[in-house]
């Protein structure tokens, strides 16, 4: 009886997982993206190790001395901080450092956010247009040049558009499609100059109903005056 017990209970336990990470699989389409998904996966994997021991740009290398700075102050590191850098990926890269799992760590995290994207990408597309859509547009996602480079450099970008399409997708879903108000206040993320990413990065908020994302756009000169 008790080995009984222990299986169910076991077998409970994979059920719930399964759920959690493939419940959203229910057709050919999804299996397929399934496909490119652990593909995109393998590829950002090989740009890791490719570039595990190259040097660093000058932004992500400004990044992870302040990481190394704030969990390592008696080092005596000395970090040029530009203030209109966003604070995430100061903080984010301190973790790998105080786990002692370091700049490897961090450059292993960009497959994870790329990965992300691909995922994201597919499943807001689903929810926008169909899942054929969605299914090619992935493709492309997953092997643009655009990502596979920049997964090999610990900047800002990566995560930057992970967590914006992340956004837009709960937006998707809990103020259009009205799938629950979980979506709305679950996660409030702001991409911007100020709190994420770089400054050229979409500033992008998710407000409680009934407000909709306020992109703000600074005022052009160009746009602004009258044709002559």
């Amino acid at each position: 009886m008790c080995i009984r017990d222990s299986s169910n209970s076991l077998y409970s336990s994979l059920s719930k997982i399964k759920n959690i990470f493939f419940g959203w699989v229910k057709d050919n389409y999804d299996k397929a993206f399934l496909l490119v998904l652990a593909t995109a996966f393998l590829a950002y994997l090989f740009v890791f190790f490719k570039t595990l021991n190259q040097p660093l740009w000058y932004d992500a290398a400004n990044y992870l001395a302040t990481a190394k700075r704030l969990v390592f102050p008696k080092l005596g590191l000395n970090d040029i901080w530009y203030y209109r850098r966003g604070f995430f990926w100061a903080l984010f890269p301190a973790l790998f450092f105080a786990l002692g799992l370091g700049e490897a760590g961090v450059r292993l995290s960009l497959v994870f956010f790329g990965s992300g994207i691909v995922l994201t990408s597919y499943l807001l597309l689903s929810k926008m247009f169909d899942k054929k859509k969605a299914l090619i547009s992935s493709i492309g996602v997953a092997f643009s040049w655009i990502v596979l480079f920049f997964v090999g450099r610990p900047l800002t970008d990566i995560p930057a558009c992970f967590f914006l399409l992340l956004s837009l997708l709960f937006f998707w879903k809990g103020y259009v499609l009205k799938e629950g108000k979980k979506y709305l206040f679950a996660v409030s993320v702001k991409i911007g100059r100020r709190k994420f990413s770089a400054p050229c990065s979409l500033q992008f908020r998710i407000n409680t109903p009934p407000s909709t994302p306020d992109i703000n756009i600074l005022n052009d000169t160009i746009i602004s005056s009258p044709l002559n």
